[in-house]
């Protein structure tokens, strides 16, 4: 066996031979066989009025000094951004603190209908949540002279004194009347011309003038003279087409009451109780209502509403 002389001793070759194999084969071990970086830029799931945290904290100002007593209502959105149906939480604080202080929430109810008139053909009907108005759409679907629309609405605040806005085909004018159910006829009150469609109570009107070809009408009515988001009240509406009178079927004949004649009932904004879903890729319109009790002590107070997951 052959040896080599190392640092002045004698070393057999084979070990020298087996030291470097060893030595070759632990350098070339890999530790892994490569890398993968994911870069991604992450937006929030679910935006409260369009804006991400930290810049979405919104503030609702009621502009008076608010006497115990009162409600104060503001619109809000919630937009879901994810490609699966989401939900959100409200938690509430108040500074100093909540007592007398009463937070409901509201569902926008967006456009509703059709609502239609007598067969199912001769007038097709639309309710759109403006959020501080209701525009009654309407589309006569027959064709030759257009005599114009009229609706009633009750306020269940004051059941005896529904109002109608109309279109007079015989002066061409849009006009308003308070109805008296407890006297006959119940048409007695006086009318009042709302020039270029505009009303009193800012009730206005479409179209200005009177057109007899125009198959399409308007009516916006604020909520505040329905009783307010979350009220409850009673509307129907009479179509002229063709010289005669039609009414969307089970609705009255005759204006003047029973109340319970208006058949059509509806909410200024159906109660929304959290958690509240939004569907992907969807805006959810929704109002946050403060009261405030008769009794409340008088101050300012800080009300904190959190949307949470």
């Amino acid at each position: 066996m052959k040896k080599l002389r190392i640092l002045g001793k004698e070393i057999p070759v084979i070990l020298v031979v087996s030291v470097l194999i060893i030595g070759v084969g632990s350098a070339t071990l890999l530790a892994y066989y490569g890398t993968i970086t994911a870069q991604v830029t992450v937006q929030q799931s679910i935006l409260l009025d369009n804006l991400a945290w930290p810049n979405s904290q919104v503030t609702d100002t009621i502009l008076e000094q608010a006497p115990g007593g009162e409600t104060f209502c503001f619109e809000h959105t919630l937009k879901n951004q994810m490609s699966v149906t989401g939900s959100v939480n409200f938690d509430s604080s108040c500074t100093p603190d909540c007592s007398g202080i009463t937070k409901t929430y509201y569902n926008s109810f967006g456009t509703v209908g059709p609502f239609y008139s007598s067969g199912d053909v001769l007038t097709t009907i639309y309710k759109e949540d403006l959020s501080q108005s209701i525009k009654w759409k309407v589309h006569i679907n027959t064709t030759g002279a257009h005599y114009g629309v009229g609706l009633v609405l009750a306020n269940l605040n004051d059941p005896q004194h529904p109002f109608q806005v109309w279109m007079n085909n015989n002066n061409g004018k849009w006009q308003s009347q308070t109805l008296h159910l407890d006297e006959t006829p119940c048409w007695n009150g006086p009318v009042v011309d709302c020039p270029s469609g505009v009303c009193l109570n800012g009730i206005t009107a479409t179209p200005t003038i009177y057109d007899p070809t125009n198959p399409d009408f308007t009516i916006t009515v604020p909520k505040s003279l329905l009783g307010g988001i979350g009220a409850t009240f009673k509307w129907a509406m009479h179509v002229e087409t063709t010289v005669q009178g039609y009414y969307p079927s089970t609705w009255p004949n005759d204006w003047c009451g029973p109340i319970t004649k208006y058949a059509q009932e509806s909410t200024v904004g159906s109660s929304l109780t959290p958690p509240v879903p939004i569907p992907s890729k969807t805006t959810k319109d929704f109002y946050i209502c403060y009261g405030f009790a008769q009794n409340i002590a008088p101050g300012t107070y800080t009300i904190t509403t959190g949307i949470t997951p």
